[in-house]
């Protein structure tokens, strides 16, 4: 990958969460793109599209830092943080008004300027603490 092709993704992707705009998904994400994560089952785009739309039901303010990024010939690596402020249910648990901080890192396997396959551990049990009231970041 060209040094502009990884900025040209990292920028789509850091817009795709923080403007928000989720049909940038249909952009970098590849017909085919498959999602590998710790709580769910094997996501394609359509999946993934919709994953991303249930945190935003959910935090409706959440966003994306790239904290740091590595590249490979067809892989890029994120370390990020997502934030948001918890406003409906989440995980089976009502609407805290708790403020979140989740860490991440995310793998993506690139073909011809998409993602073909991703990646992804996220700290989802620390959410769970953080929206719980006893560890409420308000």
């Amino acid at each position: 990958m060209t040094t502009d092709a990884v900025q040209t993704f990292i920028k789509r992707y850091d817009e795709m969460f923080n403007k928000p705009d989720l049909d940038i998904v249909d952009e970098i994400f590849a017909p085919d793109f498959v999602a590998h994560r710790p709580v769910a089952p094997l996501l394609n785009r359509a999946t993934y599209k919709s994953l991303l739309h249930g945190f935003y039901l959910a935090f409706p303010d959440f966003r994306l830092e790239i904290n740091d990024s590595l590249v490979t010939s067809d892989r890029v690596v994120l370390r990020m943080t997502y934030y948001g402020t918890h406003a409906a249910q989440f995980m089976g648990i009502p609407a805290t008004g708790c403020k979140i901080s989740m860490p991440a890192i995310a793998i993506f396997r690139i073909e011809g300027g998409q993602i073909v396959e991703n990646w992804e551990e996220v700290d989802l049990l620390g959410v769970v603490r953080q929206i719980s009231n006893i560890f409420c970041l308000n």
